[in-house]
């Protein structure tokens, strides 16, 4: 048989008619044809899917006659392929057309210019992914020929989580349409199509092979069936597996109607686990209780793996324990998303399991427009239409609010060739551009190539993390997120601290030293204080000759500050509450306040403090402004001849404006671009444009 080997895009959904492009070059005398550019023979779409011809392909000829002659191809090379005459009469000609096609049926024939030929309903599957059964046609009156495709294409991407499972066949089953047998192809028509006759068989098997499936990457079994339309509900998918030594039948009802032309392709994704137990009421009762579940609010636990045909909307207060199980999608779904859950309405998810949305028009795992809590886990995404990445979980509303406690989340791997960032997981949990004033807060889980903590899902930098969460690198690929450690004295501050542990305060704390930080650390107020006493020159030896009283000295990685609470820096003749002398800060929230000649917020030596938020009431007066309406006192401050840098995002600063001040000289905008310092009593507020 004619080998048409494929080449699919991974971004492709639905493949397009064949295109018309190179010809097959006809010699009457020595019944011989040429084809030129053979591995562009047949194009399916525009996408760069093709097929081409392969040594030893046959192919059925009438040359300007009823005759059927059989032609081989041979010397394919990549500009040229050699149609050799096999077999069969040639007699005079009695037409002007000449007329082709694959595959060679030695049983086809022609009648005023219709092609009776067959689809078969018993198929197979090829490891090489060729398309023995697919029909092609051509019609010339000419020496050259252009093929299209006169029937159509489903392709079953399957893989199995459980090892060393096998696939024995796909059966495709259609209640009102005849699939295979004898079909008729009228090429006195500007597009030939396959057209089955009446008593088809409207079942078509495909032999697997007992192919071995992957447990991590998809297998694709392609089944040729005619181009026609089908109806929500007609079509039905067999899967025949084995796994753990027993065979099993798993039914998969098509819901939605599918429309097919010549030349198109569409495929579906099917993933085997040790649940599926053959029984098609299993799966058809558990979709039922879902969406009626989903719509009315309740508890449900899966007991099946269950394929959607629809996307479930969360219209009331749902509990769902995924119970181990897998719910995931239909790729003939019309957006191939697993769940959106609606304003106003709550989904809680509970246990191990897998939500997985497969490729398709969008591929969330879960779209959020009310609220959302996960406890526990798996989600993944699939690409979109274009092939890149869609988000695992996604903020689709301003009142959005969800909560992840713990679980599992990967985005699909998008083609290496796609635009970067489009491919680089960027937009595991992600908002919507119009939903930025939704409410994301991490507390848990592991996420694949994605730091929840610092990213570029809404622009860099972006942090999901709730206050005084941690996100640390396992490995290469891996992040996982941890709680913070209750400290209620200094010692036990700089112990957490000292073993990397991020901390939240539960009592007040009054400093015996000043916090020296050389690594990383990450403090959540929750609403205590901590002062800094007054450190003489022998106790800091931060000025020599003076007294100080700084809380944080961060001579080296980062210091996260969150939540409410406040920073006070005791009267001494150098008072701050941060010092950034090389190290990074970033500020989330707090108040912080200082008590003397000195600056309240101070970078040194490419020190850097990032301020998102928080209250900033400073004692020193740097002067009145130029105009003599508002007194200003010094904040924010950078030193002379070493400085480091200041950026502003939010936050409130007593009659001190971060975008216009006597800090520095020349003056010095702390305020980041997009975002404004706008005048509200006797405060600057920073917020964005």
């Amino acid at each position: 048989m004619r080998k048409l080997s494929i080449l699919v895009a991974a971004s492709s959904m639905l493949f397009a008619a064949c295109s018309k492009d190179d010809s097959v070059n006809q010699n009457l005398a020595h019944e011989k044809f040429f084809a030129s550019s053979a591995v562009t023979r047949t194009v399916m779409g525009d996408n760069g899917t093709s097929v081409h011809w392969v040594d030893g392909d046959l192919v059925s000829i009438f040359n300007k006659t009823s005759d059927n002659l059989k032609y081989q191809a041979t010397q394919v090379n990549e500009t040229t392929a050699e149609l050799v005459y096999v077999a069969g009469t040639r007699t005079a000609a009695t037409m002007s057309s000449n007329f082709a096609l694959y595959p060679y049926d030695a049983d086809a024939t022609l009648n005023s210019g219709v092609i009776a030929t067959s689809i078969p309903a018993a198929q197979s599957f090829s490891a090489d992914a060729s398309l023995q059964h697919s029909i092609m046609v051509a019609k010339s009156e000419s020496n050259s020929f252009s093929f299209v495709n006169a029937t159509s294409l489903l392709r079953f991407d399957v893989k199995s989580i459980i090892g060393g499972a096998t696939i024995k066949s796909i059966t495709i089953q259609s209640q009102a349409n005849g699939l295979a047998g004898d079909v008729t192809i009228d090429m006195n028509e500007q597009a030939p199509v396959a057209e089955v006759a009446d008593g088809a068989a409207k079942e078509i098997v495909l032999d697997c092979g007992d192919a071995v499936l992957s447990s991590t990457d998809y297998t694709s079994f392609y089944a040729v069936v005619p181009a026609t339309e089908f109806a929500a509900g007609d079509l039905k998918i067999i899967y025949a597996v084995n796994y753990d030594g027993k065979d099993v039948e798993v039914e998969y009802p098509v819901q939605n109607a599918m429309s097919l032309g010549a030349g198109v392709m569409k495929w579906t994704q099917f993933t085997i686990s040790e649940s599926f137990s053959g029984s098609t009421s299993d799966m058809a009762t558990a979709i039922s209780e879902l969406q009626s579940v989903f719509e009315n609010g309740g508890e449900y636990t899966l007991d099946v793996d269950v394929v959607l045909p629809e996307t479930l909307v969360v219209k009331g207060d749902v509990t769902l324990n995924l119970n181990g199980k897998t719910l995931t999608n239909a790729v003939d779904n019309t957006a191939t998303d697993v769940i959106i859950v609606n304003e106003g309405a709550t989904l809680t998810i509970n246990g191990d399991g897998v939500v997985e949305a497969v490729t398709g028009n969008d591929g969330y795992a879960v779209i959020v427009k009310g609220n959302l809590v996960i406890n526990g886990g798996t989600f993944k995404s699939g690409l979109d239409a274009d092939g890149y990445q869609n988000a695992v979980i996604y903020a689709r509303h301003n009142d959005a609010h969800i909560t992840i406690n713990g679980g599992e989340f990967r985005c699909a791997d998008a083609d290496p060739s796609l635009d970067a960032s489009r491919r680089d997981y960027r937009y595991t949990i992600n908002k919507w551009g119009s939903a930025l004033n939704s409410v994301i807060e991490i507390k848990g889980g592991r996420f694949y190539r994605f730091n929840p903590e610092l990213n570029a899902a809404d622009g860099m930098p972006t942090d999901y993390m709730a206050a005084g969460y941690k996100a640390y690198a396992v490995d290469a690929d891996w992040y996982s997120v941890v709680a913070p450690t209750e400290v209620a004295s200094e010692a036990a501050l700089m112990s957490a601290i000292a073993a990397n542990k991020p901390v939240i305060l539960t009592s007040d704390i009054v400093l015996d030293n000043v916090l020296v930080l050389n690594s990383d650390a990450t403090i959540v107020l929750n609403g205590k204080t901590i002062t800094s006493g007054v450190f003489a020159e022998s106790n800091g030896t931060i000025n020599e000759g003076t007294t100080d009283s700084y809380v944080f000295w961060v001579k080296g990685g980062t210091l996260n500050i969150h939540g409410d609470g406040e920073i006070n820096a005791a009267e001494a003749k150098y008072s701050m509450a941060v010092w950034a002398d090389g190290g990074t800060v970033n500020i989330y929230g707090g108040t912080y306040k200082n008590n003397n000649a000195s600056d309240l917020i101070y970078a040194k030596n490419g020190g850097v403090v990032n301020i998102y938020g928080g209250e900033f009431i400073a004692s020193n007066k740097n002067a009145d402004t130029e105009d003599g309406t508002l007194e200003e006192y010094s904040a924010l401050n950078l030193h002379g001849t070493h400085p480091g840098a200041i950026t502003v995002y939010g936050g409130s600063f007593y009659k001190f404006n971060p975008a216009d001040n006597l800090s520095e000289n020349p003056k010095v905008n702390f305020v980041a671009a997009g975002y404004q310092s706008v005048q509200n009593g006797d405060y600057w507020v920073v917020s964005k444009q």
